[in-house]
């Protein structure tokens, strides 16, 4: 009996673990407001308890980062303060970031402020940062491909 407590309890513990931390983790966001002035996606990737923002340029994929994030509690995450003094800040997908929070137990991504027409986005798990970086490609293949006449 003891053997299967001692069993089941490792077996939490390991689950908690795993589900709670972000790193090594990345999302991919849409916009799902109806007021959606951008409606392309975005990623962010976690690692070492930073995230990090793939952003095409031209035909190229740029990572800014290292951005440290905040978690509140056990909720949400929140990346504003890092942010507040970055340059790019107000660029897409920076700017969502740092006027939003990212709600852990939904994946939505709620303005700080809400004034009734914020974006509202929606969030979805990716465990590799290799499938957001094949993801970006086929969208720089499929906008060069397509003004190639």
């Amino acid at each position: 009996m003891k053997k299967l407590l001692l069993l089941l309890f490792s077996l939490i513990l390991s689950i908690n673990s795993f589900a709670g931390g972000l790193d090594g983790k990345g999302l991919k966001c849409k916009n799902i407001s109806q007021y959606a002035s951008n409606d392309r996606p975005f990623y962010v990737w976690f690692a070492n308890h930073e995230s990090y923002v793939p952003v095409i340029d031209g035909e190229t994929i740029r990572w800014w980062g290292g951005y440290r994030y905040r978690e509140v509690g056990t909720r949400y995450v929140r990346f504003e303060e890092e942010l507040y003094n970055n340059p790019y800040r107000f660029e897409f997908p920076l700017s969502v970031l740092w006027y939003h929070k990212l709600d852990r137990s939904n994946l939505k991504l709620p303005p700080l402020f809400d004034l009734g027409n914020d974006p509202y986005w929606i969030c979805s798990v990716m465990y590799n940062k290799d499938t957001i970086t094949s993801e970006l490609e086929r969208i720089i293949s499929f906008s060069s491909g397509t003004n190639k006449i």
